[in-house]
């Protein structure tokens, strides 16, 4: 769809090259921090089989990596 209309395609090369994303992604921590969001979640649910104090645990963790993020996002997309 992009490609029929010239003002598409630009529009989402801005979009794709956005320096002040990139810079926001990468002080949040970029893909590391998305890793260990990965492995906290993957680890939850395996732990929900086996223990449930285990599991409890892992998902506050979970909550509280996700809400750092979150919070770190909102603050860096103010300050840039």
């Amino acid at each position: 769809m992009a490609l029929s209309s010239e003002d598409r395609l630009k529009k989402m090369y801005i979009e794709m090259n956005d320096e002040r994303s990139k810079l926001i992604k990468d002080k949040i921590g970029g893909m590391g921090f998305n890793f260990s969001i990965a492995v906290v979640a993957t680890a939850t649910i395996v732990s929900g089989f086996f223990h449930q104090l285990v599991f409890v645990t892992l998902l506050a963790v979970l909550i509280f990596l996700v809400t750092v993020k979150a919070v770190l996002k909102l603050y860096y997309k103010k300050k840039y």
